[in-house]
């Protein structure tokens, strides 16, 4: 009887260590296969972040760009207005010298009459 009943705690154990072997791999592969999916999150976290950074810097190309355009245009404009300016200050330069050509004309016609 008693060898009987060691032999089946014997047994019990064997099976209970080879539950237990069992659980432990099941545990290593379940941790295994979280690294694993942590990683691959990981790694297209990293992808996300890069093409953020890459569409970031696109933008600030792009409204350098649009910066620079506005300024050219904005000097365009003002160039433009100032010859304006100039041409009307050179015409009106012209007008007070033919009016002042035309007073003197007539200023020598009254003092010659």
């Amino acid at each position: 009887e008693d060898e009987e009943e060691d032999e089946e705690d014997e047994e019990e154990e064997e099976l209970e260590e080879e539950e237990n072997l069992e659980v432990v791999t099941m545990e290593e592969e379940n941790e295994e296969e979280e690294d694993e999916e942590d990683e691959e999150v990981s790694t297209l976290e990293d992808e996300e972040d890069e093409e953020e950074e890459d569409l970031d810097e696109e933008e600030e190309v792009e409204s350098v760009a649009l910066e620079s355009e506005d300024e050219e245009y904005f000097d365009d404009e003002v160039e433009e207005e100032e010859d304006e300016e100039d041409e009307e200050e050179e015409d009106f330069d012209e007008e007070e010298e033919v009016e002042s050509v035309a007073l003197e004309s007539e200023d020598e016609e009254y003092f010659d009459d």
